[in-house]
């Protein structure tokens, strides 16, 4: 009986020894990226059920990476549906980019190019755009109340649905756009082109439209209460049950005689 016990001791403490060797060189020679290449299935399965390794290894691959003048390090953490950013931008390229459902809220974004990017959903609070292109961008159900805009193209963006309450876009080009029931509160769009844009139902009390041009555009029941449309062009506009209370007109369809 006492040499069968000796003997069961004798294959745990072999056991215990192999397993003990085994495991000190895994982690001596363990190299996750290496790993992720030999066995996808099982680097996948490693990566989800350890979140803190997770992220040790993105950190350690991003830096191990050769470096890349031609790619911005902030639009490569952009690359996320879900993001945030509280960098500038800067002469970039992030053109198609997925932004979306983003926070961008007070960045900087000058003299870079965003066409075709998707920025819908997105939180641009206080972001101030200059000499950008921002043509064909999806800016749909986007806050961007308290922005800036200057200087650059919208030709073709979709602002369906965005809140621009606030916000700055005097001598910007959005002619033939669809903006209907869109947040327009205090808005400045002083010399700005919204020749048929179409308007119909948008919240625009307060906002400042001074010497702006809206030929044929739709204003159909959109509220300008107390807002500023002097020297105007509202040829062929619409302006059926749009609210004018204490809407200033003066000069309109003239504006030369408020210069």
């Amino acid at each position: 009986m006492t040499s069968r016990t000796i003997w069961i001791a004798i294959v745990i403490a072999v056991f215990f020894i192999g397993f003990g060797a085994s495991y000190a060189h895994f982690a001596s020679t363990y190299d996750p990226v290496s790993m992720k290449f030999q066995n996808q299935e099982f680097f996948n399965q490693m990566m989800s059920n350890n979140p803190k390794m997770s992220q040790q290894w993105m950190i350690e691959n991003m830096m191990d990476s050769p470096s890349d003048s031609s790619v911005n390090s902030t639009s490569v953490l952009l690359e996320p549906l879900k993001c945030n950013a509280d960098q500038s931008f800067v002469e970039n390229n992030l053109s198609e980019k997925d932004l979306s459902e983003c926070n961008l809220s007070n960045v900087l974004i000058d003299k870079t190019n965003l066409s075709g990017a998707l920025m819908s959903n997105s939180n641009l609070t206080g972001v101030q755009i200059y000499n950008s292109d921002l043509r064909e961008v999806d800016l749909s159900n986007s806050i961007m109340g308290g922005s800036i805009v200057s200087n650059s193209l919208l030709a073709d963006s979709n602002l369906e649905n965005i809140i621009l309450s606030g916000s700055v876009l005097s001598g910007i080009d959005i002619s033939n756009y669809n903006m209907q029931n869109t947040d327009l509160r205090g808005i400045d769009l002083t010399g700005a082109n919204l020749n048929g844009v179409i308007l119909f139902g948008s919240d625009m009390r307060g906002s400042d439209i001074r010497g702006a041009s809206l030929i044929g555009a739709d204003l159909s029941g959109a509220n300008l209460t107390g807002a500023d449309l002097s020297g105007a062009d509202l040829q062929d506009a619409l302006l059926d049950d749009a609210d004018l209370t204490g809407t200033v007109l003066y000069c309109v369809n003239n504006p030369v005689c408020i210069k």
